[in-house]
């Protein structure tokens, strides 16, 4: 049974509600302005199927949205995080890959380029709202972020679970990705 679970979604952020009614606005006024007066009689069938095909596509995304979650959970094992349903395993860090660990505040725009799956080669950040999270170092030196509603009861799980102590909370991202969280 796992140690700790957390799911948050993307449908829950501030700026869900309005950014999908943006975009599907802007698809539909779009969609009118080039279907022009004429009711929805387009210049070429191509450019109505263009239309069309964008309309589908921002309203596929809201829905994408929609149903987007961040999965975190502390297994006896390792722990796992994932972006269901686009990622159907996610990234799995077993306890005997993980140097250290500690809860840290980040900015997900500044530190991380936004919320999703963000970074790239060593360092990667799984966060979906907010500004809080657990950053693991591993034995490779490689860092993921996992960031979470939860930051200080998720350390406690990966504590626990993995019979290490965190690194000082008083780490900054910065720091830590240079390898140097204090022990």
């Amino acid at each position: 049974m796992p140690a700790f679970t957390e799911v948050q979604r993307y449908a829950r952020h501030p700026l869900f509600g309005p950014l999908v009614l943006i975009a599907l606005a802007g698809a539909w006024a779009a969609l009118l302005a080039v279907a022009g007066t004429s009711g929805l009689g387009f210049a070429s069938p191509l450019q109505g199927a263009l239309v069309w095909l964008g309309l589908a596509g921002a309203t596929a995304a809201a829905v994408l949205f929609a149903v987007a979650r961040l999965e975190t959970t502390v297994e006896p094992d390792g722990l796992r995080t994932r972006f269901a349903p686009l990622q159907p395993h996610g990234r799995f860090v077993p306890w005997r890959r993980l140097t250290t660990f500690a809860a840290v505040s980040y900015s997900p725009v500044r530190d991380y380029g936004g919320w999703g799956v963000r970074g790239w080669g060593q360092t990667m950040a799984y966060n979906a709202r907010g500004s809080e999270g657990v950053l693991l170092l591993t034995t490779d030196g490689r860092s993921l972020l996992v960031g979470s509603q939860r930051a200080l009861e998720l350390e406690r799980a990966i504590a626990a679970a993995s019979g290490r102590a965190p690194a000082a909370r008083t780490a900054t991202l910065a720091t830590a990705r240079k390898g140097r969280l204090a022990s």
